[in-house]
């Protein structure tokens, strides 16, 4: 919020947009990391029925380019989210699907929070990054959804589905 604020100071000299996407899935450090616990096996922490709404890289990619040169959106800000919600579990699913392995199995997220407080505290002690902290396995059952309709109703549109998202992003990580 404190970066927005600090942006909209400038909306009386030049127009302004801010995006607020929502988990962007492509060839990133995140992504990487989903892929490889899917494939060795990292048990999925809850019940895998929580909603998640993902945007691809390259669906905020063309929000921003629908933004430029288009004077309805600006100083305006706009959530970018595909339109497709999927349970968690459909993502992981996908995610083994695409790398041709069984899906992991599924342990209550009680367990991952109270295995997450030593990785939070070895990592402090180490200064190194914690696999899991008991902030992200909270967010990890929390339902994800968003509602970008003030954008579509301007006319922009998301393009990819989850299967060719995450399609794409195994490509790219696999080739790097």
């Amino acid at each position: 919020k404190a970066a927005e604020e600090a942006v909209r100071e400038y909306q009386s000299f030049f127009p302004i947009t801010i995006f607020r996407p929502t988990l962007i899935v492509g060839a990133n450090a995140y992504w990487k990391k989903i892929f490889e616990m899917v494939r060795k096996g990292y048990p999925i922490l809850g019940n895998g029925k929580n909603s998640w709404q993902l945007t691809y890289v390259e669906d905020l990619v063309s929000a921003i380019e629908y933004s430029l040169g288009n004077p309805r959106t600006y100083n305006e800000d706009f959530l970018v989210v595909s339109d497709e919600e999927y349970s968690f579990g459909d993502v992981i699913n996908a995610v083994a699907h695409l790398q041709g392995v069984k899906r992991p199995i599924s342990v209550p997220l009680w367990i991952g929070e109270w295995g997450s407080h030593p990785l939070s505290w070895y990592a402090r002690v180490t200064g190194t990054k914690a696999l899991l902290t008991p902030y992200s396995v909270k967010k990890l059952g929390e339902n994800r959804r968003f509602d970008s309709s003030k954008l579509r109703q301007l006319g922009w549109d998301s393009h990819y589905s989850l299967h060719k998202a995450l399609s794409e992003t195994y490509a790219e990580l696999k080739s790097n």
